[in-house]
């Protein structure tokens, strides 16, 4: 009995041992693939793309950048920005904020200029006439808006690309974050992210806009 007992112990670890191999290898695995899914910009796919793309990626240049967004989509909400290249950056002010128009605009102006601009920038800084407001690195927003997709199948959760957006958004004095370290909890760093996007972001960019 008690050879028994010791050999099923010995064949129960042999397993234990195996599993534990075969989950480390599946969570090798799923993060490899996720990395690659994040490190993709490839608009052109299916997914990213949607079935009727009415604002292809990398479209539009700097010259035709400010009149594409001002005479956009309904969904811009005859939101109004100008645009100008300051240095190695672009600079995007909102002009006209109509009271009508919802918090969630500001940010979707925010990724299509990341979705379509096809200029070459450091950075893309959020503005109020000459003062910086905001700053974020061009090619995290191009990855944002490579993959933002809207009123048709396609693209990303605008959710998940918010919480990227307000995680990699700066102060433009000091380049401090803008919102508190996510800690990693789903829920959690969702709701930092609006409230990043509602008390932070729509006030300081677009307050002095709205008519």
């Amino acid at each position: 009995m008690t050879l028994k007992i010791y050999t099923v112990k010995i064949i129960y670890k042999t397993l234990e041992k195996k599993m534990k191999v075969k989950l480390a290898l599946m969570s090798l695995l799923a993060i490899a693939s996720i990395a690659t899914s994040l490190q993709a910009s490839d608009c052109g796919s299916s997914l990213l793309s949607g079935r009727l793309d009415l604002t292809p990626p990398n479209s539009v240049p700097n010259t035709a950048l400010q009149d594409f967004i001002n005479d956009g989509p309904s969904w811009a909400e005859n939101v109004k920005v100008s645009v100008e290249e300051k240095g190695a950056d672009l600079w995007i002010d909102i002009t006209e904020f109509p009271g009508t128009s919802s918090a969630a605009v500001a940010p979707r102006i925010a990724f299509l200029i990341g979705r379509v601009s096809s200029g070459n920038h450091s950075n893309i800084v959020f503005a109020d006439d000459s003062r910086g407001i905001f700053v974020i690195d061009e090619v995290v927003l191009k990855n944002i808006g490579c993959r933002f997709v809207i009123e048709q199948e396609g693209g990303e959760n605008p959710i998940v690309l918010m919480r990227e957006f307000y995680n990699a958004l700066l102060n433009y004095d000091g380049r401090e974050r803008v919102a508190p370290i996510y800690n990693g909890n789903l829920l959690g760093d969702t709701n930092i992210a609006l409230s990043v996007n509602n008390d932070v972001f729509v006030p300081g960019w677009v307050l002095s806009a709205v008519k």
